[in-house]
């Protein structure tokens, strides 16, 4: 490892550390900044919670075809409809919860 490397890396040790510390629990609020969930499972974190990222992140891909659509007047925003689509039916359809029919 260069220097820089090394450097980076035992911030990134101290920051992780930090994260083991300050929460003392094995639940974990991450925000952007936060280590990658299998960092955190080595921590010994065994939930992680967005908050509200995920609800932020959907609003900024709505947001994001509204402003195409008003400004360009192009439907490209479709591309990503598939995939929503299917995440959701997988997600809330199809999942262990699904509503089951006889």
């Amino acid at each position: 490892m260069t220097t820089t490397e090394t450097s980076h890396a035992d911030s990134l040790d101290a920051e992780q550390e930090g994260y083991k510390q300050s929460l003392g629990s094995r639940h974990v609020l991450a925000l952007a900044d936060a280590p990658p969930v299998s960092r955190l499972a080595e921590l010994g974190v065994a939930r992680v919670s967005t908050g509200s990222g995920l609800f932020w992140a959907a609003m900024g891909g709505l947001a994001g075809a509204a402003e195409e659509l008003r400004d360009r007047g192009t439907y490209a925003f479709w591309s990503g409809a598939a995939r929503g689509r299917v995440a959701a039916s997988a997600a809330l359809l199809d999942g262990d919860r699904a509503p089951r029919h006889s």
